[in-house]
């Protein structure tokens, strides 16, 4: 599978050092450790056998998906507002002539995000009171009248919102009816049980509720069956690598 550059997707990378100049992550000397999300998602996606044991794991639930290529830091709009969502990777693929759309959320034990949707409703209304030409909140807003479930939507991370809003909408525009949202995980001597726990909550909680209570967990190296989002088939799962 050939790995692009987001902006015009024509240098194809290859090593390492190739994805840090193409595809660096938003703080790019804070981020780029050993042992850390990024640096581990590039060392693993570089690596061909790699890339091999994470189709196979994807065709426990789509035995004929095939994977196209895949783009590091892909922006994506989930409204109209700008500053779109971030990607840690996604992957275009095929199954049976259909187009899927794979968005990979890497982590060590990094968490999702620093806020919980009431804390960034809250940041919003401050927002525009210094600031009446700001959009954050009618982006807020829009993301909670759009997948409802209050007042429990307010307890999610607002992270995980927005990469489902993203992919959902990604999905559209490349008209893919199928998505799978993959949280990558790399655990090592330098990630903790305690955050570790944390996001796998903050993962579980958002997902029981976005799915009614139909999926419950969203176990190690799993895939949850499948669930209808505004038109789109989207999967859950976990995919966990020890250093």
């Amino acid at each position: 599978m050939k790995i692009l550059n987001s902006n015009k997707r024509t240098n194809e990378i290859i090593t390492l050092e190739e994805w840090h100049f193409h595809c660096p992550p938003k703080e790019k000397e804070t981020q780029w450790k050993c042992k850390r999300s990024a640096k581990e998602m590039a060392r693993y996606w570089t690596n061909k056998n790699k890339q091999a044991e994470f189709l196979s794991f994807i065709q426990n639930v789509l035995p004929d998906i095939v994977f196209g290529y895949a783009i590091p830091e892909l922006p994506t709009k989930f409204d109209v507002y700008a500053s779109p969502r971030q990607n840690d990777l996604v992957i275009f693929a095929n199954t049976q002539g259909k187009k899927v759309l794979i968005s990979i959320e890497g982590k060590a034990d990094e968490p999702y995000g620093s806020n919980l949707v009431k804390s960034e409703l809250e940041k919003a209304k401050q927002t525009v009171v210094t600031n009446p030409k700001s959009n954050k909140l009618n982006r807020v807003e829009g993301l909670i009248k759009r997948f409802k479930h209050l007042p429990e939507l307010l307890e999610c991370r607002y992270q995980l919102l927005t990469w489902l809003a993203g992919t959902i909408e990604e999905a559209k525009r490349e008209k893919a009816d199928t998505v799978i949202l993959i949280s990558q995980e790399f655990h090592s001597d330098e990630t903790t049980k305690a955050n570790i726990e944390r996001n796998a909550n903050d993962l579980n909680y958002f997902v029981k509720l976005i799915s009614n209570g139909k999926i419950h967990e969203v176990k190690k190296n799993e895939i949850c069956s499948p669930i209808m989002i505004d038109g789109i088939c989207c999967y859950f799962g976990k995919h966990v690598t020890k250093l």
